[in-house]
């Protein structure tokens, strides 16, 4: 088959995941995915990597990239590290079964990474990683469930345990289709100067301003002083402060639980938080 000259759209991504997820017989989650393997004809084998320093070829690759697709006795299977968490190992053998799902993935389903051109390898995996967000956690299903629910940490950590996922994947799906103007963003720490750097910002479609990235946070910055407080209630922090363009106003600021010295998700929201409940699912 050849290659589409465009990478697969949003509704493409929704529309095979809800051909699988239907004939996988799925209408609320969590979606199995070992019964999606099986609708797939996939076998699914789980490894336990040995701590060893030589380890065989399957098992060293495994080691770095969690899982892989390949042929065995002619039969596709997925080879899973068992030892990983329970939502990184459903998105990782989701992460496969994309690959097989996408009509023209399968032509490189079974050739090692050095062998497809960099370009093709990046488009294959994106796209398969957000067909397998979108398995794991379908749009439709996470809309109607965030329709009564708070902008904070605790929706987030109830969306992970319904959908059996890990909490960046929970995260993502919270911004992308929470109905009302939230964010996301990460508070990476600079040893060398005493500072903070914000990192890999999401907002969601209905978020109307844009977040300045790279922001550095000094030690009178309110975020810095929230961070190594190591505080999860929200607290009110000024707009213009958090590198948010538009009208000044204040959002309320959550930082996720997080060691000093370590990486810490923050989420902010407007008040109020919610658009119109008839407001419909978002095109993102």
């Amino acid at each position: 088959m050849g290659i589409p000259a465009q990478p697969l759209s949003d509704s493409g991504i929704q529309l095979l995941a809800q051909k699988v997820i239907k004939d996988s017989g799925f209408s609320k989650p969590p979606i199995c995915e070992k019964r999606v393997a099986q609708i797939l004809g996939i076998m699914i084998k789980e490894f336990v990597v040995p701590t060893k320093k030589r380890k065989p070829p399957l098992l060293r690759y495994l080691s770095q990239s969690c899982s892989y697709l390949r042929l065995q006795k002619g039969k596709p299977c997925i080879f899973v590290w068992k030892e990983m968490s329970r939502g990184r190992v459903r998105l990782s053998v989701f992460h496969e079964c994309a690959h097989f799902i996408i009509p023209w993935h399968k032509q490189f389903n079974y050739l090692a990474p050095q062998q497809i051109p960099p370009f093709f390898l990046s488009r294959l995996e994106d796209e398969a990683f957000r067909l397998a967000e979108e398995l794991i956690a379908p749009r439709e299903m996470v809309w109607k469930d965030l329709q009564s629910k708070d902008p904070d940490f605790a929706t987030i950590e109830w969306l992970r345990h319904r959908y059996q996922m890990s909490r960046a994947v929970a995260l993502h799906r919270f911004v992308r289709f929470f109905p009302g103007a939230v964010a996301s963003f990460v508070l990476v720490p600079l040893p060398t100067n005493n500072s903070l750097i914000t990192q890999e910002i999401k907002t969601s479609p209905f978020f109307p301003y844009f977040i300045r990235p790279k922001m550095l946070i000094k030690p009178a910055h309110p975020l810095y002083q929230l961070y190594y407080r190591q505080s999860i209630v929200p607290e009110e922090v000024e707009g213009r402060t958090l590198g948010v363009s538009g009208p000044s106003q204040s959002y309320l600021v959550q930082i996720f639980p997080h060691f000093p010295g370590q990486k810490a998700q923050v989420l902010l929201w407007s008040q109020p938080s919610r658009i119109k409940p008839q407001t419909l699912l978002p095109v993102v």
